[in-house]
């Protein structure tokens, strides 16, 4: 229509009547998007945003106009653009994917946009004085046995003012406060756990990643995996392998100068996804693994004395290939453990595939499991540590190999040999099992807090391995040790959900 002379344009749903003040001032054609037009969006992904640095401008359109545009979306949305109007905007540099080798010769870096966090988030974390309550809580039991994140810089980072808003500290304070927690009647979908799985989507889609986003989808995984959260679990553990590549952490590097701390809490993060990867995939027999397998020069975590304490009492590194020692410290048996579980898992053949499994193969793995579970209980009895996540793979990792492999029902070729081999292995290792549980009820391996999800797996394997056996069992009393370990698994089902799960099929 006309007035005056002149023709009106009305403008399309979505965007502004004028052009925004910077390419005004610029005398560019705006596109007159909302909440930011396509020219501000494209010089602030560059990182060269003029109206933003030089003259200290942003892309605005007249008060007016956004006032009718935000009163015309629905509530929510328009409360999504009054707190952050970058919701879309994903910074992440797509050369570090598409071509690595480009993104490493012109040293790109990624980027860290500003996102500002849910209401929720800083609520639900209260104030400084809860927060370092809640990593004290984690540094007192989950820390024990999956120390991935290093208390000096956590507790550095809490005593700082200026992080008290850092989206990186309230990420990974999430995900301390989600493994810390039991949820109620079993209400997993709680509120806090829905917040965590929301606030990780939200920083992925602004392509925000980092250590700390990768910490705390750890914890959420390893929540997820105790309570028996399925498929959430392993959706979840493919995620943190995939962003760990995007951040180079493909494998773990030599600790050494000033920022050891931060590379061996990149190398822990590996370690951990490794784990993660490997003990979801067991029932599977690890036909699906997000990641590759160590090999012999991989470099072992340092000692969780020294991680804690951050110092480094050493200079010379060790390796998976490096002479044992009394003084290794609880992470890095455990990631010998991982090591010997990628080694079964790549011994165990396909339901299509022929049973190939020699005594002269099997011997070397079972000696060495033994071999790390006896090193394992002398650091135990030395240092006055627990050891059980370690120990728990161990046995995993053997009983994965000597009872699903040799003993099961389809595959009754094997031939006579392995089969006597395999059932006094599996004799020695449940009367073992038999003699951790009752430290376990004694209190010797810490409070139920302290117990880790992965123990559940191991106990389940040997209920059915006694079961299995029968009368068979010369070593103890099958019936009652199958309503020991039975009793162990309603008791952990207390901490976690999954112990539940198991105890099922086991009545």
């Amino acid at each position: 229509m006309s007035h005056r002379g002149k023709i009106l344009i009305q403008p399309t749903p979505g965007t502004a009547r004028r052009s925004c003040q910077a390419c005004k001032l610029k005398k560019r054609r705006c596109t007159r998007e909302l909440p930011a037009c396509s020219l501000c969006l494209r010089y602030d992904s560059l990182g060269a945003n003029v109206w933003t640095i030089r003259r200290r401008r942003k892309c605005l359109y007249q008060p007016a106009e956004q006032a009718e545009t935000q009163s015309s979306l629905p509530p929510k949305e328009a409360d999504i653009l009054r707190n952050d109007s970058s919701l879309l905007r994903n910074s992440f540099p797509v050369a570090v994917l598409l071509d690595p080798l480009l993104s490493t010769h012109c040293e790109l870096t990624i980027p860290r946009p500003c996102i500002s966090l849910s209401p929720a988030v800083h609520h639900i974390l209260g104030d400084h004085i809860h927060r370092r309550a809640l990593a004290d809580e984690y540094f007192r039991t989950v820390h024990r046995w999956i120390p991935i994140i290093s208390r000096t810089r956590l507790y550095g980072s809490l005593m700082d003012p200026s992080h008290h808003t850092d989206p990186d500290v309230a990420i990974v304070l999430l995900g301390i406060k989600l493994i810390t927690s039991r949820p109620k009647n079993y209400s997993l979908s709680s509120e806090l756990y829905t917040l965590v799985k929301e606030t990780l989507l939200h920083a992925e889609m602004m392509g925000y990643v980092s250590i700390h986003t990768i910490q705390s989808a750890i914890l959420t995984a390893v929540y997820e995996i105790g309570h028996a959260i399925y498929p959430a679990a392993l959706t979840t553990i493919s995620s943190c392998a995939r962003h760990a590549v995007s951040l180079g952490i493909t494998q773990a590097y030599p600790v050494q100068g000033s920022r050891w701390i931060e590379q061996e809490e990149r190398n822990r993060i590996w370690w951990a996804i490794l784990m993660l990867d490997r003990t979801t995939n067991m029932p599977l027999n690890g036909n699906h693994l997000c990641t590759p397998d160590p090999d012999s020069e991989s470099i072992l975590p340092v000692d969780d004395d020294d991680w804690d304490r951050g110092v480094l009492s050493i200079d010379i590194y060790r390796t998976l290939s490096s002479p044992p020692t009394l003084k290794t410290g609880r992470f890095a048996r455990l990631a010998q453990a991982i090591n010997l579980l990628s080694q079964v898992l790549r011994q165990i053949p396909n339901k299509e595939d022929k049973m190939q499994l020699t005594p002269s193969d099997m011997m070397p793995l079972d000696r060495t499991l033994f071999a790390l579970e006896r090193l394992i209980e002398i650091e135990e009895a030395q240092r006055g540590m627990i050891f059980c996540c370690g120990i728990a793979i161990c046995y995993k990792s053997a009983l994965l190999l000597i009872h699903t492999v040799v003993l099961a029902n389809s595959l009754k070729s094997s031939p006579k040999e392995s089969q006597d081999t395999s059932y006094l292995s599996l004799q020695a290792t449940l009367a073992n099992t038999l003699r951790n549980a009752q430290r376990f009820r004694s209190g010797e391996w810490g409070t139920l807090d302290d117990t880790s999800p992965f123990v559940l797996e191991w106990i389940y394997r040997s209920v059915t391995s006694l079961m299995s056996l029968g009368p068979e069992a010369d070593f103890c009393d099958t019936n009652q040790g199958i309503n020991s370990l039975r009793a162990i698994l309603e008791v952990i089902g207390e901490r976690w959900r999954a112990a539940s799960e198991f105890f099922l099929p086991v009545q």
